[in-house]
């Protein structure tokens, strides 16, 4: 990605689902980073329904002076404890670090914010907000319809009041369904994109 694009002020805000799976980090990380640090750069606190959204480019760029902050104090720390450690012996060895390190962490952020930018650019990103209102919409519609329908056919064929009430049960669980369907499509990662 050209550090044009990185630079040209805020890009498109993300949510924190996003921002997890972008930075390849459990949302309690990320919580705890929130928690953490008070100047985290959240561009809207979620509440009241509605989610934290954040900026893509300041974040990565957050993280990175953290990660510098911490390179030098490490650094700092290993200096002094260089000098305490000189007169009783060889210096001792350092733990491996496990899983990928800052670095490598840093370049998957670059290559994602690359991906992003590409999708953006292809119009291949729709965004969730409006995904959502789009469906509660139109499961509303469908909702009120379906219910109308159940209604008119009750007084159509003269339906006791406790087959009304059956018919009603019914369709308020096989909507349940369909919901709880749908929730767990949305949740699986998309198939085909290359990843």
């Amino acid at each position: 990605m050209s550090s044009a694009l990185l630079s040209d002020g805020q890009g498109p805000p993300v949510t924190k689902r996003e921002l997890t799976k972008f930075l390849g980090v459990s949302r309690t990380t990320l919580d705890a980073w929130i928690d953490r640090w008070p100047e985290f750069p959240i561009r809207e606190r979620g509440s009241h329904g509605r989610g934290y959204k954040f900026d893509l480019r300041e974040v990565c760029a957050f993280l990175r002076a953290r990660q510098q902050e911490d390179a030098d104090r490490r650094a700092e720390r290993d200096e002094q404890l260089a000098q305490i450690l000189l007169p009783f012996g060889p210096e001792p060895e350092r733990p491996v670090s496990p899983g990928p390190s800052l670095d490598d962490q840093i370049k998957a952020m670059k290559l994602n914010e690359m991906r992003l930018a590409q999708a953006q650019r292809a119009r291949q990103l729709v965004r969730a907000e409006d995904v959502r209102e789009l469906f509660s919409h139109i499961w509303s519609e469908s909702t009120r319809a379906m219910q109308a329908f159940v209604d008119q056919l009750a007084r159509e064929q003269a339906w006791p009041a406790a087959i009304l009430a059956d018919r009603k049960q019914r369709l308020a669980e096989m909507q349940a369904e369909t919901v709880r369907q749908a929730r767990e499509f949305l949740r699986k990662p998309s198939e085909g994109n290359g990843k």
